[in-house]
């Protein structure tokens, strides 16, 4: 199942091209990384976002995206007599900018 996901999902990559496309979806594998309590208990499922570009000129792109992400708490790792899951959903909107250099 896995491997028929992975073909499938790089069969529409390598026929989709976002750069020349005004819609882009993004897949990734989220790192929860800092000094806090998702970086030091969370641990990472999975990466949602998409990104619209709203204005394309021959300097730059103006756009948003949206991310979301699914992270995981087990505390059954934890010494507690209670054993339970949470689930948490960070939810990411962003507005960018794409500056087109013409000499790289």
């Amino acid at each position: 199942m896995k491997n028929a996901l992975l073909l499938l999902l790089l069969s529409v990559s390598l026929s989709s091209f976002s750069q020349n496309s005004k819609f882009s979806l993004e897949l990734n594998y989220p790192l929860p990384i800092d000094n806090n309590f998702i970086g030091e208990n969370y641990t990472g499922i999975i990466d949602l976002g998409g990104k619209y570009r709203i204005i394309s000129k021959d300097i730059m792109n103006f756009g948003f995206s949206f991310n979301t992400s699914l992270l995981t708490f087990d505390n059954s790792k934890i010494n507690t007599p209670q054993n339970y899951k949470i689930y948490a959903y960070p939810i990411q909107p962003k507005i960018f900018f794409e500056f087109k250099i013409k000499w790289l």
